[in-house]
């Protein structure tokens, strides 16, 4: 027998109330009845203690009750051990795969399942397949999983005991591997399948092109085609007292818009010329918040960055572009930074200490960065770097193509393989052999002990009431 929750045993300290009451002995009186009181002296008072315990059989019933609940307390348990069977392997492959694979490799399968092998989903899970799903074709042209095939092998090692057997039937597409070595505990041996086609085609919209995309096992290439038409970018800078940081935006955004085939228009502000809706893009470089004039003069949808006020603060510490900090050769030096009351929307540039250096908050009407530097040289080395026009490239695009990481998105059409090998094979170890245990709860049977013991107690109780009443 085990206990589940071994604390519930200090319950067993009860067991000294019992033991008190029934030391504490206190004998009332008894009334004699007597003729003649002159025979009877005077009276004098003596007092008479007993520590005997004079009913053994209730005090043992009562610590009985008290000990079977503190039992139930810490749940018991036994373990009843099955017969140890030993794990001959796996059979992995995608679900989807299945049928192909079987009319393929069907001696191999088959041989594999004679000798006790599990064919199991490839896919988070590892749900265990049948041959009746080789009756069922059902592949479909889906989005690539999020869950790479190296991430799941990883995953394996904590599900199989060490030198069990495992072949994976896949191909060695991209799409499903990342670069990554995964190292495995156990035996695994890759079978590759092939698709039929070695060639494949797909279309990508992007920046107002359209790329056509050609993919063999040994590369993709992508060809764009021209617009219908060229799209202008209408672009306020407002930097009255920061005329520099207008001047490296300014060259920034005409580096990118070059880039993406686009036509930027620049305006300074003026506040006496206010034209509703009449901006893309707005950069408001000033320490002072932007007025209900601006942001009427951003279009629906438009995007505004501007400068947060707070409190400077100097440091020697870098920016990370990729707005999680983990990306070292996308980090660059910052001098200072601004350390606002509040920070607003999500992360977009951070610095070596996980703050927001720009952050997105997106409302109804336009998309709001909040930048908590400045965007100078004595600030930050970025506006010396090319990486300056890079990061602000899909800055100025808006969010529906930042948001498709640049439209070039992983495609199941792709057809590029990885070469050489991408798991560490793991040295000779037996297969170990899987005890299997059930674990069988007896609070049931302690109930049962318990509400016997006190009835028990209740009776006997009961009855020396009652014979104490006539005596």
């Amino acid at each position: 027998m085990q206990l589940l929750y071994p604390i519930g045993l200090l319950a067993l300290t009860s067991l000294i109330i019992p033991l008190v009451i029934h030391l504490w002995n206190v004998k009332e009186g008894r009334t004699l009845r007597v003729g003649s009181i002159g025979l009877i002296g005077e009276s004098t008072t003596i007092n008479s203690k007993s520590l005997r315990v004079t009913d053994w059989l209730l005090l043992i019933l009562r610590c009985l009750l008290l000990i079977i609940l503190s039992f139930m307390l810490a749940e018991p348990f036994i373990s009843d051990k099955l017969n140890p069977t030993k794990q001959k392997g796996w059979l992995l492959l995608e679900k989807s795969d299945l049928p192909s694979v079987y009319k393929t490799d069907k001696i191999k399968v088959d041989s594999l399942l004679a000798k006790g092998y599990e064919i199991h989903d490839f896919a988070p899970g590892f749900t265990m397949l049948t041959l009746k799903d080789t009756l069922v074709d059902d592949r479909k042209v889906s989005v690539v999983s999020s869950v790479s095939n190296a991430s799941l092998l990883r995953a394996l090692n904590a599900l199989l005991p060490s030198g069990t057997s495992v072949h994976l039937f896949s191909d060695r597409k991209l799409t499903n591997w990342d670069s990554e070595i995964v190292s495995v505990d156990y035996k695994l041996q890759l079978h590759e399948t092939q698709d039929v086609d070695t060639l494949q085609k797909w279309s990508v919209p992007f920046n107002n092109k359209i790329y056509e995309a050609s993919s063999t096992a040994d590369y993709t290439v992508y060809t764009a085609k021209a617009a219908d038409k060229k799209i202008n970018l209408e672009v306020l800078i407002y930097a009255e007292n920061n005329l520099a940081d207008g001047d490296y935006v300014r060259a920034a955004i005409a580096a990118a818009g070059s880039y993406a085939d686009k036509e930027i228009i620049f305006h300074n502000y003026k506040k006496e010329l206010v034209t509703d809706g009449a901006y893309d893009i707005v950069f408001w470089l000033s320490d002072d918040k932007p007025d209900d004039a601006v942001l009427r003069q951003l279009k629906e949808g438009g995007r505004l960055f501007n400068y947060e006020p707070g409190k400077i603060q100097e440091l020697s510490s870098t920016i990370y572009l990729d707005g999680k900090g983990l990306d070292i050769a996308k980090s660059v030096l910052l001098n200072s930074k601004i350390v606002p009351k509040d920070y607003l929307g999500q992360p977009i540039w951070v610095d070596g200490f996980g703050d927001p250096l720009v952050s997105l908050e997106r409302t109804r009407l336009y998309d709001h960065y909040h930048i908590y530097t400045r965007l100078n040289q004595e600030w930050t080395g970025l506006v010396w770097e090319e990486r300056f026009v890079k990061a602000f490239f899909p800055l100025i695009l808006g969010k529906d193509e930042q948001d498709s990481a640049f439209g070039f998105d992983s495609n199941l059409a792709d057809q590029r393989v990885r070469r050489g090998s991408f798991f560490a094979k793991s040295e000779e170890k037996k297969a170990t052999n899987l005890v299997n245990a059930a674990n069988k709860p007896l609070n049931v049977y302690f109930w049962l002990c318990a509400f016997a013991v006190f009835a028990l107690e209740r009776t006997l109780s009961i009855r020396k009431k009652e014979r104490g009443g006539h005596e």
